[in-house]
């Protein structure tokens, strides 16, 4: 058993089922950060988002255990969640229309960070992926109306309570990093895009 086919077995196990993360050598439902040899986890996201139901659980669990090694003791457990909080600063273009620009950025952002239809591929946040300050910059910069993007004062651009800060030697913040049974969600305030109009001379 691979993990592809756990993450198979339990996408097949029930229709609320829409994404399914197996990790191997992890026990998720007591010491998700520890090494945990035969063990195996597998996390859920169910339709809808939020917490799977106990009864959906129980019936991923009851389905994979008569398929598993003899060997390995399967868990089964939901997504942890991380919230992503942007701050920044969208310097826009001369022919900007203010509104329209911050509620692109908005979409733009609330979008990429999608566990089901964001990241790169547009197919969901992938499970344990950092959040790069730099990518948010860059998606950012490509919005129709948006000259460039800047630090706000000396705020973090990203930021999350329950993810963890990566940053460099300098101290300055480059991530949000993920654990491995961990997905993102956005919560995107508008008022923490500020906007500036360029000046006119």
């Amino acid at each position: 058993m691979t993990a592809d086919d756990f993450q198979a077995l339990a996408l097949a196990a029930d229709n609320r089922v829409v994404r399914a993360h197996c990790i191997p050598r992890r026990d998720i439902t007591r010491h998700p950060n520890a090494d945990a040899p035969s063990h195996v986890s597998v996390a859920l996201l169910p339709r809808g988002g939020g917490a799977p139901p106990a009864d959906l659980l129980a019936a991923v669990a009851a389905w994979l255990e008569p398929r598993r090694l003899l060997t390995s003791k399967v868990h089964v457990a939901g997504v942890r969640m991380v919230d992503i909080s942007v701050t920044l600063t969208l310097n826009l273009t001369g022919d900007a229309v203010a509104a329209t620009t911050q509620a692109a950025a908005v979409a733009a952002l609330t979008g990429f960070l999608d566990p089901l239809t964001g990241g790169d591929q547009a197919t969901g946040w992938p499970f344990g992926r950092a959040v790069y300050v730099s990518e948010i910059y860059r998606l950012l910069g490509r919005l129709p109306g948006v000259d460039y993007v800047s630090r706000t004062g000396t705020q973090d651009e990203i930021s999350s309570k329950t993810g963890t800060e990566l940053r460099n030697g300098a101290g300055e913040l480059i991530g949000i990093g993920l654990a491995a049974d961990q997905l993102v969600t956005a919560a995107i305030d508008p008022g923490a895009l500020t906007l500036i109009a360029p000046v006119r001379h």
